[in-house]
């Protein structure tokens, strides 16, 4: 058989600089291919945001990938956590993996880095969540305890209308500790689903390191908990 790109070039690795990876061969999020059609604001895109031209456009690109690698298009960019339904209406056979991680680490982790290596960064780290012109608050633990809360309940809201059945749920800790177990589940789960048979192609590490970086102490951590607690009442009163 003809040989994918995937085929000729060595994956250099899975490490990266807050999302950014250094070798063309590396994975990606493909964030700049996403900008040729959505905005460059990180916001939340609604359905019906783009018009019909770019759905085809996106639609032409995407397949030109899959017909270069010879292989289904797999993409993790962070901003698509607010395009949910527009990439189910531009792709209404696609499947998504959810990946859930303890939310707290996920704010210590991105209060260190806006703290320390990306001090300066604007207050938003990531996409912004359907009620960001709610967002008001100045204080930056707050602030990123409604940015990670409010993305976590639009991708909820957003499953749900996509529906559940084509959603693949794994937890980070999983994933990092027994990958090929993760991965086998993932392929049952896409068979099913697709009815198309996926073959290995590369051997995947035995484990990925998890993170165990300690942030900003036990006072940080409980301030934290409290405010996701209050931000729980709140929505539930929305």
């Amino acid at each position: 058989r003809s040989r994918g790109l995937g085929d000729v070039y060595k994956r250099q690795g899975y490490n990266s600089y807050y999302g950014r990876t250094s070798h063309r061969n590396d994975p990606s999020d493909g964030t700049k291919t996403w900008l040729r059609w959505f905005p460059f604001a990180p916001v939340y895109c609604p359905l019906n945001s783009i018009s019909s031209r770019s759905v085809k456009e996106i639609r032409a690109t995407i397949s030109l990938y899959e017909r270069i690698y010879d292989a289904p298009f797999l993409n993790k960019a962070q901003r698509n956590n607010g395009r949910l339904l527009e990439i189910n209406r531009i792709f209404p056979d696609a499947l998504f993996i959810r990946i859930h991680r303890d939310p707290v680490r996920i704010i210590q982790s991105i209060l260190y880095a806006m703290n320390s290596e990306l001090r300066g960064h604007d207050i938003w780290f990531s996409s912004r969540p359907s009620n960001h012109l709610e967002i008001t608050t100045s204080d930056l633990l707050e602030h990123v305890c409604e940015e990670v809360f409010f993305t976590e309940r639009d991708i909820t809201r957003d499953s749900r209308g996509i529906g559940e059945h084509r959603i693949f749920n794994l937890e980070y800790e999983e994933l990092c500790t027994t990958p090929d177990s993760v991965l086998d589940a993932f392929r049952h789960f896409y068979e099913y689903q697709s009815g198309v048979n996926l073959k290995i192609r590369a051997e995947v590490p035995d484990q990925f390191s998890i993170s165990r970086r300690q942030y900003g102490g036990e006072a940080e951590r409980t301030r934290i908990e409290q405010y996701l607690l209050a931000l729980e009442d709140r929505a539930g009163l929305l």
